[in-house]
């Protein structure tokens, strides 16, 4: 809402695609919860991504917000602890 509040900011899009400068969390959940990310498993190696692009609005959500559309993506090697194996 602070971001939104500036007037060059453009409205982004709340609930039923109406423009809003004061979205709920409500709105801003209902916009998230929609990224769907998928964890692909290569060797010792996994990779987290979207399975879709995100919107534009959820990418503006994600930027005024303080946050690189990036966090939903991830390339690596994880800790056997974190995958619910005991550690060597």
């Amino acid at each position: 809402r602070q971001a939104l509040a500036h007037v060059e900011q453009t409205p982004i899009e709340g609930l039923d695609r109406r423009p809003t400068r004061r979205p709920t969390t409500r709105a801003i959940f209902t916009a998230l919860k929609a990224i769907l990310v998928l964890a692909q498993r290569t060797g010792d190696s996994w990779r987290f991504a979207p399975v879709r692009p995100l919107t534009a609005n959820q990418k503006r959500i994600l930027t005024l917000a303080g946050f690189s559309p990036d966090i939903y993506t991830w390339q690596g090697q994880l800790a056997p602890e974190n995958l619910g194996l005991a550690a060597p």
